[in-house]
Order: C-alpha cells, then structure tokens, then sequence
C-alpha cells in the first residue's frame, strides 16, 4: 500500500484496557493539531465514546493525517474474543487502511492469515479493511 507521504508525523498507543480515554487523549491531540494551537474549549460533558471514536477515526482519514500515523494497539484480545471484551467495534470501525497499525497480543490468533480472514470477513467484506495485512 502506498501512501501520499512516507513521512509518520504521529505515533499513538491504545491499550485494550483504557481504549475509551486513550482515545479522548487522542481526540484532544488531533484537534489541537487541527486547530493550530491549544485553546479549544473543552465541552461541560463528554461526547459519547462512540462519537469520539468516530471523529478520531474521521481525523486519522482526513488528507492532513492519512498514511502519516502509526498506532500500536496493546494488549489486544484474540479476534474470536473481542465481542467478550465489548470492543468488537474495533474490528469494524478502525481504520485499518489509513495508517499502519501494530497489534501487541499473547494470542496467536493474531499471526494466523485464516483466523484474520474470518475476523474482517466477519466485518462488512470490505477490501479496504483487509488491506491492513498488506501492509506488514
């Protein structure tokens, strides 16, 4: 997969175990770099977790961020158990071919090509999803 540039200009951690604040931590960066600055105000109340996983992954897609980031994704449960562990959101929402991505897992399942074909055919089918193996 080739990317606009070679360049990474962000390297984040998502730990399995703290993924909702891991990603408002990260929210915060994203649109501080948006912006230009710091002085966002911050909302009386936190949006949903859904929502900020949606504007993070929106931002990792956008021209600024796309091919320009890496994330290591840690402690990551074995593909089978991710609905278990209530992120099997993960699968189907991260953006897998925007970026590169590291997982960090004791499961095995991780490194067998049929186990992750079924978990991303579990997914939508889409291409897109599944270029991350092409990437290394």
């Amino acid at each position: 997969m080739l990317f606009t540039s070679d360049l990474l200009r962000l390297v984040f951690v998502f730990s399995a175990s703290n993924l909702e604040y891991d990603y408002l931590g990260l929210l915060a960066v994203l649109e501080a770099s948006e912006g230009g600055g710091h002085g966002a105000a911050r909302p009386a109340q936190l949006p949903a977790p859904n929502v900020v996983r949606q504007r993070v992954h929106a931002l990792l897609g956008s021209s600024t961020w796309h091919g320009r980031w890496l994330c290591v994704l840690d402690d990551l449960p074995a593909p089978e158990a991710v609905e278990t562990a209530n992120i099997d959101w993960l699968l189907k929402e991260f953006p897998w071919a925007d970026g590169r991505t590291i997982i960090m897992t004791r499961a095995a399942a991780w490194t067998d090509a049929e186990a992750m074909s079924v978990a991303f055919d579990a997914t939508d089918g889409d291409d897109k999803q599944r270029q991350c193996a092409e990437c290394g």
